[in-house]
């Protein structure tokens, strides 16, 4: 795995991974970090996977980090953890990028 690009952003660091197979993209904010998987089937470069990084869907991330936090300290972070089925399978749930090219499943 290598570091294809980092992006620019006030709040969140965002990184751009490659693998053979797979873009990753790494989002940390404060003690939360969220990675979201891009095939290279249906993403084929970098800039197909930077299009789908847009405004409203790092607000929604930014939602769901804050989420965890804040059942983490009340609950205790192993059970928010198992609760939120740790952060990178969000994806499949709601955290859809909004180019649509992710199936949701």
């Amino acid at each position: 795995m290598r570091i294809v690009e980092q992006l620019p952003h006030p709040d969140f660091r965002i990184v751009i991974y490659a693998t053979d197979t797979q873009f990753i993209v790494e989002i940390e904010a404060g003690p939360m970090r969220q990675a979201y998987r891009f095939s290279k089937e249906r993403f084929p470069v970098v800039s197909d996977v930077k299009e789908c990084i847009q405004p409203a869907w790092l607000e929604r991330v930014r939602t769901t980090s804050t989420e965890c936090i804040w059942t983490g300290k009340k609950r205790g972070i192993k059970k928010a953890r198992r609760e939120f089925n740790y952060p990178i399978h969000q994806t499949r749930r709601n955290l859809v990028p909004p180019c649509g090219l992710v199936k949701n499943t």
